[in-house]
């Protein structure tokens, strides 16, 4: 230990070192030449003398720095001021070299840092590992979200777990009688939903049991945001009446800044004051499950547990109890498996840039070893070993890329911007940071230093076998390039083009698939078209006649509106279509009109769920107008008799190559089946024109 730590001062203290050992050197020296001169040489002579019979300094200095120091660290240290030296003294080869390896690294950062934020890094909540979301096989209808049957078995029989909440997401209106009512992405939470994620507000508290039982006092908690904008940070908050979606309400807590749990919610209210929840049709709710393993459960087991629980379940249909279940990753439930094909087909192309990077760089590297070839060949013959030569390259090699990564960190944070820019509002977990932290830094630096060896083995164990006498053969005083030295960098440049090709040619297919989407769906110019959204509250707008009479009031209300061109209403924004049905046309025998029943049966006797499916959006007049677009044949929905228009239906190309089996669909009928609700009867429309190519 004593000489570990006296190898380690010595390394610490390098420069106090140095100057001991040379004032001790110079001692000797001048001791022998003080004997020399004694016996009568003169001073010129005595000092050679002295430096012959004492040897060479250099070598003895280097033994010494063996004996005191760390010979790898002090050979390291050595390389790499040799290194910094002829970076500096060849400037426009570390240009050319820094720029290309800094294009791969950065791209290849940039993606690394968008799945490591959306994959692996961490949540923050208590024991994150051990919050996994709960779903089930997907259907059109349902997507992954389970019944609120199923969720209440789930709740009431399962061990697996310490904890379970169901959620599900809504436009939530908050209005008083001081602030004007605005709009807030809210969520319908069960009561220990904050328990479970281990947060609790900052000011009163979370909802209880009884907030979360049908005909309990309204209550909402509001996020900080909105405690902040709308109310100035009142710490009289707390019982304040408000309305929520027009019903009565009193906030009764406050939440930490910056959760917005699941994405970028702002209200939250009890579950139990989700609308319908206190219907018969409650149990088919679809809501998204969060829970909370039990210490030493693996999410195998209680997958296994939940399956067997579903199954034996009489009160849901049949297509809900045979529905395979799934336990993942809270974070799987937003961004898939970090593993998917298309990730990973991603991370494999920008590694193919950084291939192509490191292959230019190791080009560039051979280009100039013609003129090293000399240095190092008298290197090799002044005693420096094969493995001290490659070092010292493989240092320049690694210095190089770690320019290069300073320079393409910065571009992959000018990429990763424009990223987070882009996705703004595409419905990532609130928790989705992309930004760089110390784990990334350090793989990224493990990469520049990895791309360093990769591009500067070859060129390095090629220039350490040069000789004198091999460079003076083959370059003459110029040193130019031998045979071998043109052998490798065709080599190099060969597989350089064929990374290239593969990587155009994935490029290629990608553009074409891309030209296939674009010419199959019409575009849309976006200029000056504008969206926004109406949240109507239920207990005023509950009847249906209701909300058909205040859409009919705004829509007059559009059409009259000065300085708009054109404005309709539809169910869901373009290319935003989220609710499906089930498909069956006229020669599927549609039959009468025989509800489904409980079971999910259809008129042809199969299960609801066994139908193919198709997005469905309900629109009003000027619809295409207000898009720019026109219907391709047939006739307008606003262009039909009242009595039929609400009877009638438009169909894309699309949908009429995938179910009028080459039939003219116009004038067709079609049943549209929903799996949501499969006591509901299905609705029989006419088919009256074929619409654009918009994708819904």
């Amino acid at each position: 230990m004593g000489t570990f730590m006296s190898r380690l001062i010595d390394v610490l203290l390098r420069r106090r070192r140095e100057d001991r050992l040379s004032e001790e050197v110079q001692a000797h020296l001048d001791m022998l030449a003080d004997e020399h001169i004694a016996r009568g040489m003169a001073p010129a002579d005595a000092r050679l003398a002295a430096r012959r019979a004492f040897g060479g300094v250099d070598q003895i200095k280097e033994r010494y720095r063996d004996q005191r120091g760390f010979p790898l660290i002090d050979g390291l240290i050595q390389d790499t001021k040799s290194a910094l030296r002829m970076i500096a003294r060849d400037r426009w080869f570390t240009s050319a070299a820094v720029i290309a390896l800094a294009m791969g690294i950065g791209v290849s950062s940039t993606m690394v840092t968008l799945l490591y934020s959306m994959n692996f890094r961490g949540l923050p909540f208590e024991q994150a590992s051990a919050l996994v979301a709960l779903a089930a096989e997907p259907t059109p209808a349902q997507g992954q979200r389970v019944p609120f049957a199923v969720f209440d078995a789930w709740r009431s029989a399962s061990r697996s777990f310490s904890g379970m909440a169901a959620e599900a997401d809504a436009v939530i209106n908050l209005g008083d009688d001081t602030n004007a009512t605005d709009q807030f992405a809210g969520t319908f939470l069960s009561h220990n939903g904050f328990a479970l994620l281990g947060e609790r507000p900052i000011l009163g508290r979370g909802f209880s049991p009884d907030d979360d039982r049908a005909g309990a006092p309204a209550v909402v908690i509001i996020g900080h945001r909105v405690w902040t904008d709308r109310y100035g940070s009142d710490p009289a908050i707390l019982g304040r009446p408000v309305r929520a979606n027009g019903q009565p309400a009193t906030v009764i807590g406050v939440m930490p800044e910056g959760f917005n749990y699941p994405v970028d919610q702002q209200v939250w209210r009890p579950l139990a004051a989700l609308p319908g929840m206190a219907t018969p049709a409650a149990g088919q709710r679809p809501l998204r499950i969060v829970a909370r393993l039990a210490d030493g459960v693996s999410a195998e087991a209680a997958r296994a547990e939940l399956a067997a629980i579903v199954s034996a379940l009489a009160t849901v249909p049949e297509a809900d109890r045979t529905r395979r279940t799934v336990v993942m990753p809270l974070n799987e439930a937003y961004f898939g498996k970090a593993m998917q094909p298309v990730p990973m087909m991603m991370l494999a192309a920008v590694l193919v840039v950084l291939l192509i990077a490191c292959s230019h760089a190791a080009s560039l590297l051979l280009a100039r070893s013609s003129a090293r070839r000399r240095e190092m060949s008298m290197r090799a013959a002044l005693g420096a070993s094969r493995g001290r030569i490659v070092r010292q390259l493989l240092v320049e090699s690694v210095l190089l890329a770690l320019m290069a990564g300073v320079l393409g960190v910065a571009l992959a944070s000018f990429g990763v911007r424009a990223f987070a820019n882009e996705v703004t509002g595409f419905g990532l977990p609130y928790w989705t940071r992309f930004t760089f932290d110390a784990r990334l830094v350090a793989v990224i630096a493990l990469l520049c230093v990895n791309t360093g060896i990769a591009f500067g083995v070859l060129p390095a164990l090629h220039l350490s076998k040069t000789n004198l006498t091999e460079v003076l053969n083959q370059g003459g005083r110029s040193g130019t390039a031998g045979p071998r030295t043109h052998r490798i960098t065709g080599g190099l440049l060969v597989g350089e083009l064929a990374l290239t090709v593969i990587l155009l040619a994935s490029a290629g297919a990608l553009v074409r698939s891309a030209g296939v989407v674009s010419r199959a769906d019409q575009a849309i110019d976006l200029a000056n078209l504008w969206e926004f959204r109406v949240a109507l509250p239920q207990p005023q707008y509950a009847a249906n006649d209701r909300r058909l009479a205040f859409y009919r009031a705004l829509d007059e209300r559009l059409a009259a509106a000065p300085g708009m061109e054109s404005g309709a209403l539809a169910g869901s924004a373009p290319f935003n279509a989220r609710d499906s049905r089930g498909i069956l046309m006229d020669h599927d025998s549609l039959g009468g009109d025989k509800p489904s029943s409980p079971g999910g049966d259809t008129p042809l006797g199969v299960s609801s769920d066994q139908l193919p499916t198709a997005r469905m959006v309900a629109i009003g007049d000027r619809y295409f107008d207000t898009l720019g677009l026109n219907v391709v044949r047939g006739a307008r929905l606003e262009d039909l008799d009242a009595s039929v228009r609400a009877t009638s239906a438009l169909v894309n190309e699309r949908f009429a190559e995938r179910f009028s089996r080459g039939i003219d669909p116009i004038g067709r009928q079609v049943l549209l089946v929903n799996e949501r609700a499969p006591d509901v009867p299905p609705q029989r429309f006419t088919i009256v024109g074929i619409a654009p190519p918009l994708r819904q």
